[in-house]
């Protein structure tokens, strides 16, 4: 009777924990570990669980901001107005964030200079649950000033693993003007085949110490590279016939699969084709119609500017990237930058946009190099940039994805490059850009490239050899009488 009445006590107590449990945890009982309740949040919270895990991502390249012109510490000829006398801290002031003392902080600005979010350590920028539909001021501690104090929080929040819309639309979509990307539209897996067949970002950017995994990229100036798949690595199986497969020596996947990029409004921004800082004001002008990406050489080591390698460099890779011609007054301290403008790398010295604008005496909107030169900021008869020059530059930026397969299933209804877009009297290769004279292809007579066929097969893996036993024979001992 005891034992009776203690095994229906024991059952009662285990259904009042796993009704009032799950009452607390929102019917999220069985994730409750990852269930915060009342945006309760500290470092504690994951560092519980998870100890160290604020130190790896405070060391991480993103929440650092070495992507280049994402944080608001660095400059590059697409922001160049971050170099603005104090623009840091009236950006910050005028966002109303003065010091926040609980998170690691940087600013994401796009390409027209709009603050879209920031590099934290904050463990619900990337793990939040949800689709990436929310405010970037209502999940940071620090609200702007402008923000109305009445507005919804986050309560109760749940955090799962990483999605591609949190990786898209919470951060990366900053890049759609550099490389056209699809990745924040819904309907990105019609544009590249890896989305299409359901493989998400982490599946090969593959995270480790949440050091998220990449290749090195001309435009970033993080110099670290984080190990992440590879082509080869998934299609090990597929040959293109012997003459295509040599290409892969130094011909990157991505040079032929990604035949053309979308041009006009896209989800996100539009694809840049120029930016204009030379009257002391940012001028954008984008790419209106569907455009082809540059083919060049790249080796995966970048100095200053970022620009492609040369032919004859160790370990370069064909590569394609999206050419933006940017323009810029530059001090003239540099002798290289004197010499060649628009072709030296050197980062030089820009001149303040603010100095820029002012220098225009006859305010007709165009600074001349008269203007420049002459311009006396401290109105003490000295110019300020005597040996000011203006720089038009060709900036690359590395493209990776709208991956095209061998099919035409796709929303630009292509196909792969094949011999002759790039062996052929239409050839969309500058070959003087990759250090030739002409086509090394070339034969006299000429080869018809356009009856070449690149077929596109799956290898089987050779099966394991049948083992065969064998008896060892005795070895033959000379000399011995027994």
């Amino acid at each position: 009777m005891k034992m009776r009445i203690l095994s229906i006590i024991i059952i009662l107590t285990a259904l009042a924990v796993i009704f009032f449990g799950n009452l607390s945890y929102n019917n999220y009982q069985a994730q409750a570990s990852h269930y915060i309740k009342g945006n309760m949040w500290n470092e504690n919270t994951c560092g519980g669980c998870h100890p160290g895990a604020y130190d790896d991502v405070n060391n991480s390249y993103h929440v650092l901001g070495n992507a280049g012109y994402a944080s608001i510490n660095d400059w590059s000829p697409l922001h160049i107005n971050l170099i603005e006398e104090d623009y840091s801290d009236k950006l910050a002031r005028n966002w109303g964030i003065s010091e926040p003392e609980n998170v690691n902080l940087n600013m994401v600005i796009d390409s027209n200079d709009t603050v879209i979010g920031f590099l934290t350590s904050d463990c619900r920028v990337c793990h939040l649950k949800g689709d990436g539909d929310f405010d970037w001021f209502q999940l940071l501690e620090t609200s702007p000033g402008e923000m109305d104090n009445d507005s919804e929080t986050f309560d109760d929040i749940f955090l799962g693993t990483p999605s591609d819309a949190v990786c898209a639309d919470r951060c990366h979509r900053i890049e759609v003007p550099l490389r056209a990307v699809m990745w924040s539209g819904d309907d990105y897996a019609e544009y590249d085949a890896h989305a299409n067949a359901s493989i998400t970002c982490i599946e090969c950017h593959t995270t480790l110490d949440h050091q998220i995994g990449r290749n090195r990229t001309i435009d970033s100036m993080n110099p670290g590279v984080y190990p992440m798949q590879q082509c080869t690595d998934c299609h090990f199986e597929v040959t293109h016939g012997m003459y295509t497969d040599a290409h892969l020596v130094n011909v990157s996947c991505e040079s032929c699969h990604i035949p053309l990029l979308k041009g006009g409004q896209l989800p996100g921004g539009s694809p840049l084709l120029s930016v204009d800082w030379t009257s002391g004001n940012r001028v954008n002008v984008y790419r209106t119609e569907d455009f082809q990406p540059v083919l060049a050489w790249f080796n995966g080591t970048v100095e200053g500017i970022p620009y492609p390698s040369k032919r004859n460099d160790s370990g370069v890779f064909l590569k394609p990237f999206n050419i933006i011609k940017v323009s810029w007054w530059d001090e003239g301290s540099d002798e290289e930058i004197v010499q060649d403008p628009d072709n030296s790398s050197s980062w030089g010295t820009p001149i303040i946009l603010f100095h820029v604008r002012n220098a225009d005496v006859d305010n007709d909107g165009n600074v001349t190099v008269s203007e420049m030169r002459s311009f006396d900021a401290d109105m003490d008869g000295a110019p300020n940039y005597p040996d000011a020059v203006m720089r038009n530059r060709d900036v690359y930026y590395s493209i990776s994805h709208n991956i095209i397969s061998n099919s035409s299933d796709n929303a630009m209804g292509l196909t792969a490059l094949w011999c002759v877009d790039c062996h052929g009297n239409t050839s969309r290769i500058d070959w003087s850009l990759l250090g030739y004279e002409t086509d090394p292809a070339e034969t006299d007579p000429p080869t018809n490239f356009s009856s070449y066929n690149v077929t596109v097969e799956i290898v089987p893996l050779r099966p394991k050899p049948e083992e065969v036993e064998h008896t060892p024979e005795l070895p033959v001992e000379f000399g011995l009488d027994g």
